[in-house]
């Protein structure tokens, strides 16, 4: 990171953020439906949208990043 630019780092950083919230959307629809405890499978369902919704604005700001120099 130490030899990257602004915008360098910028891009990369989202980069990292995309993947983990990709992840984290991947899990929360998995155990919506999946998971072995009600609780959890209800826990999921509740909390899947929210993650669904910062996935779409990571989503958003990564866009707008692309096209910086």
């Amino acid at each position: 990171m130490s030899t990257k630019t602004g915008t360098q780092v910028d891009k990369s950083v989202m980069e990292l953020i995309l993947k983990v919230q990709k992840q984290d959307e991947d899990a929360f629809d998995d155990m919506k439906d999946d998971a072995y405890d009600g609780d959890i499978r209800g826990f999921a369902a509740k909390y899947h949208t929210p993650v669904q919704e910062e996935l779409a604005g990571a989503e958003e700001v990564a866009d707008a990043i692309e096209d910086l120099p």
